[in-house]
């Protein structure tokens, strides 16, 4: 198979109503790495012939951030702070790059085989965009070619659109899409291991306390402490996530989910009652 010129663009801010700042906090508490130094140091295992750039914004607080990539010799720009797609088709266009993997600052277990074998299964089979499933919410990836991802610079596109980066592809019959289900324990798939809340950042530090040298962050690991310690991961088991949607019935089932959870029968079942009105 003939080398692509690949970019690994992590998207990254200080800027969270949850838990600002943290993308810097150090993991485990006290290990002096941050956040961010995880997901860096994960994505270079896949990084032969591809550029790893982290995106992030022209807010002053994003400083920190820079101050890490210019210390550490990562590459980064500095683009939009709400049209994130945007600093995506900025980077692929001057930096003429054939794919994009996307990769989010928030989720520190790289798991550098899955994402190598998902950009080989996105090139051979010339997906628009490929995505990942059967993983815990954290080790996903998505992978978006070149002329699709330039070509919505022409495209009336939400606000949702342009915050998400890959909701347009995915909600848009006419992409051709590529699902790339590794082989995982699907005991592990309904894990949360991404960092939003501060109970999110507790289970991530507790997961890569285990981490020997440092050097294992991926599923092995994951499945590790699962296996050894698996009320770890009830700690954060009733965080919400945000799925982002341009529909507003998709939203009115996410939120009939959310009151679900939350033993809130009643209004759930006046929302569903509404819905069909």
């Amino acid at each position: 198979m003939a080398i692509k010129k690949i970019a690994i663009i992590i998207q990254a801010r200080m800027q969270s109503t949850r838990l600002p700042g943290k993308v810097m906090l150090p993991l485990p508490l006290k290990s002096g790495k941050p956040l961010l130094g995880w997901v860096v140091d994960g994505l270079q295992k896949v990084a032969l012939e591809k550029v790893i750039i982290v995106a992030t914004t022209q807010h002053p607080e994003d400083d920190a951030i820079v101050s890490f990539c210019q210390l550490h010799k990562v590459q980064y720009y500095r683009g939009s702070e709400k049209d994130v797609l945007s600093r995506y088709q900025e980077i692929t266009e001057k930096g003429d790059y054939e794919h994009i993997v996307r990769y989010t600052a928030d989720n520190p277990f790289v798991d550098s085989e899955i994402i190598k074998n998902a950009i080989d299964f996105h090139i051979e089979n010339d997906f628009d965009i490929t995505y990942t499933s059967g993983l815990p919410l954290g080790v996903h990836v998505e992978i978006i070619k070149r002329k699709p991802l330039l070509e919505l610079t022409q495209v009336e596109l939400s606000e949702m659109d342009r915050e998400h980066v890959t909701l347009y592809f995915l909600e848009k019959e006419q992409y051709k899409k590529g699902n790339y289900k590794p082989q995982v324990n699907p005991k592990l798939q309904d894990l949360r291991v991404t960092v939003d809340y501060p109970s999110d950042f507790l289970v991530a530090s507790s997961i890569l306390s285990f981490s020997e040298g440092g050097k294992d962050q991926g599923i092995s690991l994951i499945e590790k402490v699962y296996n050894q310690y698996p009320w770890i991961f009830e700690a954060n088991k009733g965080n919400f996530h945000k799925n982002p949607t341009n529909s507003l019935s998709a939203e009115v089932e996410e939120a009939k989910m959310v009151l679900t959870r939350l033993d809130l029968i009643r209004a759930a079942k006046l929302l569903d009652k509404n819905k069909k009105a």
